[in-house]
């Protein structure tokens, strides 16, 4: 279930919503101001992954991860074992 939910879920999304809006805005809007949303809406979701994403990607040493922890920040931890 988890494999769903993935780093590239927004990104799949926000391919999905823009064409679906595309879609839809094609017949409805002149066409600059067809260009003026699509560009909108893909400056939005750009900045919406930038800063939604996590910063921290992997730990190396255990004083890293205590900086982590001790930084007051919520934390979610996440182990991954190939064994």
């Amino acid at each position: 279930m988890f494999g769903i939910f993935n780093q590239y879920s927004f990104i799949t999304f926000a391919i999905l919503l823009l064409a679906a809006v595309g879609f839809f805005a094609w017949k409805i809007l002149p066409w600059r101001m067809f260009a003026v949303l699509m560009v909108v809406l893909l400056i939005a979701f750009t900045a919406f992954q930038y800063y939604s994403s996590a910063k921290i990607n992997s730990l190396g040493t255990a004083e890293e991860l205590d900086e982590v922890f001790m930084s007051g920040n919520p934390v979610i931890l996440y182990l991954y074992s190939d064994y």
